[in-house]
């Protein structure tokens, strides 16, 4: 869902991170902080779950879709399993809370290591028994006390080394239902996702291998106006990819070869591209491990001091990539996250920044 979080005058946030991919929600998740900038701290952070502190309270996030953050919320409480802790001495800690609504939806989740140190059951029975406490004993006639946003309907319980108590400003899309045959919806999302965050707003994005322009139109799906080139060799695709990218944005298909762009200098902030690898890369040689290093080395023309380049490859072709950024002047690494896709192709996403012309 899209997030808004107005009025909001908390200045520490938890995030719910993905435990399948906890790599991957993590560099989200520091990504997402640099974007908001003016500093943070790290008060917690354990597989599934970190806790931030931030230097001021977050204002809007209406532009943000998450792709593997589950959620980002307001906590209301934190401690540690230790001294006779239990999320029940939480819960009485919070009677307050349950003076804003009558009813309020609760979702636990477990991260892996507590199971067998809380009962939900026993969770719900001591909310409902503080709700009791607080409106009587019939709590369907009683109505919701105060509808703001500081009082919410929904109510999250995270149970790991540490436990959160607090309330939700924003969830991912409850599933993706689309699934590529080379890339899934939330991958693509997620390097959106980056783009977003390390380019800022209003920015020209090129997709030199675009296809068929999904990740140029999750792009163009954010409320920010930008400008987004996509070029590809396959003529077929790019006409495809006139429908399927979304008009929120400036869109110039282009046929064309990425190793020769036929641009200008200096006309991009950005390039985001899942270059061939694995099977479509139709031919496995030294050449197709070289792509990504051919690749950079064509693009500089195209960059501007300070772009950023955001790039899907294989493992193997991340090897031979790493030796050349750390002897190239032009470039360096901002971040790099691995993932398992299938049998034994693993993908890697890679953020550099043009430094040097």
């Amino acid at each position: 869902m899209a997030l808004s979080a107005s009025n909001m005058k908390h200045t520490e946030y938890y995030f719910l991170l993905s435990q399948d991919h906890p790599e991957l929600s993590y560099i989200e998740m520091l990504s997402m902080l640099r974007m908001i900038g003016r500093g943070y701290f790290l008060l917690h952070v354990e597989p599934g779950l970190a806790v931030a502190r931030l230097s001021f309270p977050i204002e809007d996030l209406s532009d943000i879709t998450l792709a593997y953050i589950k959620e980002v919320g307001v906590p209301l409480y934190m401690g540690l399993f230790k001294n006779g802790f239990t999320p029940y001495t939480a819960i009485r800690s919070l009677k307050g809370f349950f003076k804003c609504r009558s009813k309020i939806n609760i979702k636990i989740y477990s991260l892996g290591r507590r199971r067998a140190n809380c009962d939900y059951a026993l969770i719900i029975d001591e909310i409902l028994r503080n709700q009791k406490e607080m409106f009587g004993k019939d709590l369907e006639e009683v109505r919701n006390v105060d509808n703001r946003s500081e009082c919410p309907e929904r109510l999250s319980i995270i149970v790991g080394n540490t436990v959160v108590i607090g309330y939700p400003i924003a969830t991912r899309m409850k599933e993706y239902v689309e699934d590529r045959k080379y890339m899934k919806k939330e991958d693509i999302a997620f390097m959106a996702n980056i783009c977003r965050y390390l380019c800022g707003k209003e920015k020209t994005i090129f997709d030199l291998f675009s296809g068929y322009g999904y990740i140029l139109d999750e792009l163009c799906a954010r409320t920010s106006p930008r400008v987004v080139v996509g070029s590809d060799i396959d003529a077929k695709k790019i006409a495809v990819s006139k429908r399927i990218v979304r008009r929120q944005c400036i869109f110039d298909p282009v046929v064309a070869d990425a190793m020769h762009p036929a641009f200008r200098r200096e006309c991009a902030d950005a390039i985001i591209s899942d270059l061939p690898y694995g099977r479509r890369s139709r031919v496995y040689s030294s050449e197709t491990l070289k792509l990504p290093i051919l690749f950079l080395n064509r693009a500089t023309d195209l960059l501007r001091e300070g772009s950023i380049v955001i790039l899907a490859i294989s493992l193997d072709q991340f090897r031979m990539l790493k030796n050349f950024i750390r002897e190239d002047p032009h470039y360096r690494m901002i971040f790099f996250s691995t993932q398992y896709v299938h049998g034994s192709l693993s993908r890697v996403y890679i953020a550099l920044q043009l430094i040097q012309k």
